[in-house]
């Protein structure tokens, strides 16, 4: 949830950072000189490395390398109100700062509002820091290795890696404020992304780890899944509409998830009205299998010791039992509807880089959920892998619309799996989250979702016959 690469970046280059080395900057001297009369001031600071490699039609196409570096200015008055700015070097923190305070004439006034103070850190366990050094440490030769296996894993079969992006990030982050907050991490990250093309069938890999072992095996299986799903999906027939069963894989189960159902978690929501699980804290709204968490130190996604205003945040549940239990919430979202505690722990800022006002955001998402092998009556469901079009939900209401051209209409009793294209699916996510019927009993990983794969009973499907 820092504006470093690892955690809020999405993924789309290399960072090769062995020959800068990446210090974290101590601000607290900086935050004594520079702290104006009668106002709060908040700094952070980030500083990246990175080196771009991109694919088409199977070979490396480009190569850019670039250094980043800034600062985030905040201050906040006696009545909360706050002004933010950026600048690229420390000489230029003064004039940030003034205009800042030009700023806060835009802000609306929370009273008893202040910056996070000092407080506790999630600490990396030893075999993830030793990670971000060999990650800090990769050189040319090691990320083109681990770029050509990965498009090898998308060319099976025929199938061609059409255009894709491979990315290691290292980075060091900091953040201190005239509350006493001061912290300071580093770390890294690698991802990849691909679509993966047989004939006129395209399919998408996308992986990212902070481990490169886990990275190398992770993204040669989703190479490789993306190249099968690509060629399977040859001679995709017709479907016809109806209310099916469906079983969302991971890919469009994060989809589902992060660009339609979060919204209503989100403290900004709650502050604007537009969420319909205002006040309903402690209510049943899902079903009672489904439980979702954001959880920053969630070693098998991305570990995040604070978020971005330096606040470190326990695993934090939204749903539990289908019981809606928190929200994703910072300092100041917190303050605006009623004070820390009043809806759940803060701890979600995120920050998209030092030129952004943070924001309320998510870190890791786990769904728990207690393994259910029912199967629909007749035995058959959708398969769907992945869709477009979340773009036109109304996050307000949960109504959604969306088409998938990567699908498959199974009858487990028949053992048949028959590839279908032009699905439009819709539906109510409220209502989809409230009638869930089997899940898996493991869980996998998609990006920042760790989650079993889950059927929903009678969605509703219009096929293009």
């Amino acid at each position: 949830m820092l504006a470093c690469p690892g955690f809020a970046r999405k993924p789309a280059r290399i960072i090769v950072a062995s020959k800068i080395v990446l210090i974290p900057m101590d601000l607290t001297d900086v935050i004594r000189r520079h702290a104006p009369a009668g106002l709060e001031l908040e700094i952070y600071h980030e500083r990246s490395v990175e080196s771009s490699y991109m694919c088409l039609n199977g070979s490396v196409s480009s190569k850019e390398s670039r250094e980043f570096e800034g600062f985030g200015i905040r201050v906040c008055d006696s009545e909360g109100r706050l002004g933010f700015s950026y600048c690229q070097d420390e000489r230029s923190i003064p004039d940030s700062i003034s205009r800042a305070r030009d700023m806060q004439g835009l802000s609306t006034k929370c009273e008893g509002y202040s910056f996070p103070g000092p407080g506790k850190s999630h600490h990396p366990p030893a075999s993830l820091a030793f990670e971000f050094e060999k990650i800090r440490d990769m050189g040319p030769a090691e990320s083109m290795e681990l770029f050509k296996s990965f498009i090898s894993s998308c060319e099976e079969g025929g199938t061609v890696a059409l255009e894709g992006a491979f990315s290691v990030e290292s980075y060091v982050c900091s953040i201190a404020n005239s509350s006493g907050m001061s912290k300071s991490t580093s770390g890294g990250s690698i991802s990849a992304f691909m679509q993966a093309k047989f004939n006129d069938n395209s399919a998408y890999a996308a992986y990212s780890s902070q481990n490169v072992s886990d990275f190398a095996s992770g993204s040669a299986a989703e190479g490789a899944k993306s190249s099968l799903l690509a060629r399977e999906i040859a001679g995709a027939g017709a479907l016809a509409s109806g209310k099916y069963d469906i079983v969302f894989e991971l890919p469009a189960l994060h989809s589902m998830i992060s660009e339609i159902l979060l919204p209503s978690f989100g403290g900004d929501s709650l502050v604007q009205k537009t969420s319909l699980l205002s006040g309903k804290v402690g209510k049943q709204e899902f079903s009672p299998d489904f439980s979702l968490y954001d959880d920053p130190s969630e070693k098998r996604g991305f570990f995040s010791p604070f978020d971005g205003e330096g606040v470190s945040s326990p695993k934090k549940p939204l749903v539990k039992g289908g019981i809606v239990s928190g929200f994703l919430l910072d300092s100041r979202t917190a303050c605006l509807l009623g004070g820390k505690g009043a809806l759940g722990e803060i701890g979600n800022c995120s920050r998209s880089s030092f030129q952004s006002m943070p924001g309320c955001g998510e870190s890791t998402l786990v769904v728990e959920m207690p393994g259910k092998d029912a199967s629909p009556p007749d035995g058959r469901h959708l398969e769907v892998h992945s869709f477009h079009g979340t773009h036109t939900a109304n996050t307000t209401t949960g109504d959604f619309s969306v088409i998938s051209d990567l699908a498959f209409l199974c009858d487990a009793k028949n053992g048949v799996r028959k590839p279908v294209k032009n699905v439009m699916i819709s539906g109510n996510v409220f209502r989809l989250f409230g009638s869930i019927s089997a899940v898996d009993k493991n869980q996998g990983r998609f990006l920042n979702l760790i989650s079993p794969r889950i059927m929903f009973r009678e969605v509703d499907v219009v096929g293009s016959n």
